[in-house]
C-alpha cells in the first residue's frame, strides 16, 4: 500500500504541488513524484519496478501525444493563416475586374438595370423566372419561354420597377421533356467594386451585393467582358 503523494513538503508540513511552469507538469516532476512514492510506500507491501516502469511509459506516451496535438494545431492555424493571405491577395486584384460568381442575390436600386446570369443544363426547358424578398416570399415573377442550353443573361427592368429598392434573391426552373427538371446554376455578374472582410471570410462586392470570394467561378481578362 502507498500513501498518495500530491507533491514535496515545502518545511510546513503541508504539500507542495509540483507543477512545470504554465500548469502542466513536466517529466522531471513526474520522475520527483515517483521518487516521493518509493520513499513512502510501504515497506511491507512495495510497488514493482514493472508497475513504476508502467506509469514512466504512461507518462511519456501522454507526453508525446500532447506533443503532437500542439504541433497539428499550429499547422493547421499557419495553413488557415496562409489560405486567407491568398484569398485576400486575389481579391484585392480583382477590384475592377469583372467577375462571375455563383450566387443567387439580386441588387434593386434606382439608376441599376438588374439583370440575371444562368447556366441551364443540357437540352433546356421551358423557363420561368422568380425573385423573393429577404424573408424568402415570392414577390415577382416572369415566363422566359424556351431556353437552350448553356449559360445566358436576361434583363429584369420590368420585375424590379415594381419592386422597392432592396436586396432580393432569384431562381429559374426549367422543365425539359416529360416534366423533367433541368438543373439550372445562378450567377452574379459584374465589376468587383471594394473587398470586405467578415471575421476570417473574404468578401466581394458585386453589383451591389456580398458574394464570398470562395464563389469565384471565372474572371474576365481586363477590359473585357464574358
Amino acid at each position: 500500500m502507498t500513501t498518495p503523494i500530491t507533491g514535496t513538503s515545502n518545511g510546513t508540513g503541508q504539500p507542495t504541488p509540483v507543477r512545470a511552469p504554465g500548469g502542466e507538469m513536466g517529466q522531471d516532476q513526474f520522475l520527483q513524484i515517483l521518487v516521493t512514492q518509493l520513499r513512502h510506500q510501504d515497506p511491507l507491501n512495495p510497488l514493482s519496478g514493472e508497475q513504476f516502469a508502467a506509469q514512466l511509459a504512461q507518462f511519456s506516451s501522454l507526453e508525446q501525444l500532447v506533443r503532437q496535438t500542439a504541433v497539428l494545431e499550429s499547422q493547421s492555424q499557419g495553413a488557415a493563416l496562409g489560405t486567407f493571405t491568398a484569398k485576400t491577395t486575389l481579391a484585392s486584384s480583382l477590384i475592377g475586374r469583372e467577375v462571375l460568381l455563383a450566387n443567387d442575390q439580386l441588387d434593386i436600386r434606382p439608376g441599376i438595370r438588374p439583370s440575371v446570369t444562368i447556366d441551364v443544363g443540357a437540352g433546356g426547358g421551358t423557363a420561368r423566372l422568380r425573385i423573393f424578398d429577404g424573408q424568402g416570399l415570392p414577390v415577382a415573377e416572369r415566363a422566359l419561354g424556351h431556353l437552350s442550353a448553356g449559360r445566358q443573361s436576361f434583363s429584369v427592368d420590368d420585375l424590379a420597377a415594381t419592386l422597392p429598392a432592396g436586396a432580393y434573391r432569384y431562381q429559374v426552373e426549367v422543365t425539359g421533356p416529360g416534366g423533367a427538371a433541368v438543373p439550372v446554376t445562378t450567377y452574379v455578374q459584374g465589376q468587383v467594386a471594394s473587398v470586405q472582410f467578415k471575421g476570417q471570410q473574404v468578401v466581394l462586392r458585386v453589383n451591389g451585393v456580398l458574394v464570398p470570394i470562395d464563389s469565384l467561378v471565372e474572371i474576365a481578362s481586363s477590359g473585357a467582358g464574358f
